[in-house]
């Protein structure tokens, strides 16, 4: 949610059918978004378990970390706390496995979202987490105020922390609308769970700044 606990009746899914890893990768993305907005997480979950991450390319390790992202927060959410932790752990894993690749800003936002999952499954280590959370969603966004994914982790988690912790939901609605328009910019709309959840957060924000 970030990602933060953000509503998971939007989270993506993935063919019910064992693929390979390039087609998993590369031609089911409007497949996973369609799962996503019918409420059919199990299906990510059978594609992150069907694809092989440790024979993925490059490009097809960053689309299977991105599903991981989305699909460790309705884990964490709807799933029992062991499933859950062994989804954060496969997911800490994978990013650190991809770290050479990302940039400093998906890295910082990523991690981000990770400790927000680990806060999730642990609420007595707020202290620990709470603050790296913000640390960490601070970084990305210094690092590049241009990523969608940093623009967007910061949203989430100024929209679910309370006021007296740092949320601002007059904020997070400013970001979520630069992640959009981003992602309009970059012609990066089509299928794009992502983009979905920024105008989400926009919808959302709108109740709280009127």
């Amino acid at each position: 949610m970030c990602r933060p606990m953000m509503s998971f009746r939007r989270l993506l899914g993935v063919l019910l059918l064992v693929v390979p890893v390039s087609v998993c990768a590369q031609t089911d993305r409007c497949a996973l978004f369609r799962a996503f907005l019918n409420e059919e997480m199990d299906v990510w979950g059978q594609t992150l378990s069907s694809c092989s991450f440790a024979q993925a390319t490059t490009d097809e390790r960053l689309f299977l970390l991105d599903l991981e992202y989305g699909y460790t927060a309705y884990a964490i959410q709807f799933l029992e706390p062991d499933t859950a932790k062994r989804c954060l752990e496969r997911y800490l894993g994978h990013l650190e496995l991809c770290r050479e690749w990302l940039s400093d800003a998906d890295y910082w936002a990523y991690m981000s979202a990770a400790e927000s999952y680990a806060l999730k499954l642990d609420e007595s280590t707020v202290l620990t987490h709470g603050v790296r959370i913000f640390r960490y969603a601070k970084r990305a966004l210094e690092a590049d105020p241009h990523s969608t994914l940093a623009l967007s982790v910061n949203a989430n988690v100024l929209f679910y922390a309370p006021k007296i912790a740092g949320g601002n939901k007059k904020k997070a609605s400013q970001l979520y609308l630069r992640a959009a328009e981003l992602f309009r910019q970059q012609g990066d709309t089509t299928c794009n769970w992502q983009y979905h959840e920024a105008l989400t957060g926009i919808e959302r924000c709108k109740k709280y700044t009127k």
